[in-house]
């Protein structure tokens, strides 16, 4: 599990080919982070958000083709955020829907399961989906949603129709409930997938 201090060796010994390797971009950013921040500690979420997006960032570009959920996640959440902070609710509370999606689709994806095959269905994601990857991967049982209800409220109330929806559709209070929700995610599954030295793709 990670923790929260610096590791004292590379998660990955330095080898061609492994340049986009999640875990050995994230020790540089966890040092430059804990420099900006004198006492900060990776533990701290707001760190684990901001480590974890880093690492997406560098890896959005590195794929050729194929699904990279966990990349996707980060882009998402990123703009969630910064939309929330520019007064756009509606396409916040919209994006916020896809870092979950995303966040699970990885997981599914991890245990040789096929995400498309649920495409937006979150109930069935966070359920079926869910209970079937741990069942075939256990080891991903660590990487579970937060039982927040900023979570339940995303999960329950958010789908893909919303694009279709007038202007100030959303209120900010529910934008900002499920952007929450979103960074909860990304931390949980996302963020721990990637330091425990989780690829973007299987």
């Amino acid at each position: 599990m990670p923790r929260s201090s610096a590791p004292t060796t590379p998660l990955y010994q330095s080898r061609p080919g492994r340049d986009s390797n999640p875990a050995r971009l994230i020790v540089p950013i966890w040092a430059r982070y804990h420099r900006k921040g004198g006492n900060r500690t990776l533990g701290r979420n707001t760190d684990l958000v901001e480590v974890g997006l880093e690492v997406s960032k560098q890896l959005i570009g590195q794929r050729s083709h194929g699904d990279d959920y966990c990349s996707a996640a980060g882009k998402h959440l990123d703009d969630a955020q910064l939309l929330f902070q520019n007064e756009r609710f509606d396409n916040a509370a919209y994006l916020s829907g896809y870092v979950l999606e995303c966040a699970l689709k990885l997981l599914v994806e991890h245990s040789g399961g096929q995400p498309r095959r649920y495409g937006h269905d979150l109930s069935q994601l966070s359920g079926h989906a869910l209970d079937l990857a741990y069942l075939l991967s256990p080891s991903l049982r660590r990487y579970s949603l937060p039982a927040t209800q900023e979570v339940r409220l995303l999960r329950e109330n958010w789908k893909p129709s919303l694009r279709y929806q007038g202007r100030d559709s959303v209120a900010r209070a529910d934008a900002k409930s499920w952007c929450d929700g979103a960074g909860q995610v990304y931390r949980a599954i996302v963020v721990r997938y990637l330091l425990d030295g989780g690829r973007c793709t299987p």
